[in-house]
């Protein structure tokens, strides 16, 4: 890694506007991610989070693909399925080192699952394998500490605040994932 690639960039995450951008691409499509969202908890749950992780990229994909202004539809979700070994090890990994880090103490646990945010992202959008996607989320948030715990308060925030309603969650959930995949895209160019 050369020293040009360390040094700690300056990123301009303006927060309200990914948010606003995010509430607006929730709006455009409310149902599928409505539904993006069901078929990615009730997935996971029927399968007893074997499928979390491929799902969970599947729906990035999607997310992804509806923020660079390409068509999408509720089955690209299941796109996550033919990734399946990156996704799921990739899961397995950063759930049960936070599991572990939990633990020892809570603070251990929110550190592994603060370092490895962005895991996921990197397999669903930079489709890199497990060790590279760990790698790289570990660096992004070395980077980018401060816009990275932003992002992070504020999807927390949102899924407390949905997660008072029961049926909320089903409207905080897609949206706070579009607002990290939104930051992915700003922190990790």
């Amino acid at each position: 890694m050369t020293s040009a690639q360390t040094e700690t960039p300056a990123t301009d995450l303006d927060l309200m506007a990914h948010f606003k951008r995010s509430w607006s691409l929730f709006a455009e499509r409310p149902i599928l991610h409505v539904l993006a969202a069901l078929v990615v908890m009730l997935g996971g749950a029927l399968t007893l989070g074997i499928a979390l992780g491929p799902l969970l990229v599947g729906y990035l994909r999607l997310i992804d693909r509806q923020s660079r202004g390409q068509e999408v539809a509720l089955g690209e979700v299941l796109d996550g399925l033919t990734h399946f070994a990156p996704a799921f090890v990739t899961w397995l990994i950063v759930t049960g080192a936070v599991i572990m880090a939990s633990a020892l103490v809570v603070l251990p646990g929110v550190v592994v699952g603060f370092v490895w945010t962005y895991a996921l992202w990197f397999v669903a959008i930079k489709e890199v394998k497990p060790t590279d996607a760990l790698r790289a989320s570990f660096q992004l948030a070395r980077a980018h500490v401060g816009p990275l715990l932003m992002v992070m308060l504020a999807t927390v925030a949102l899924n407390f605040v949905g997660s008072l309603i029961v049926i909320g969650v089903l409207v905080t959930a897609p949206l706070g994932l579009i607002l990290m995949t939104l930051s992915f895209a700003t922190l990790a160019k």
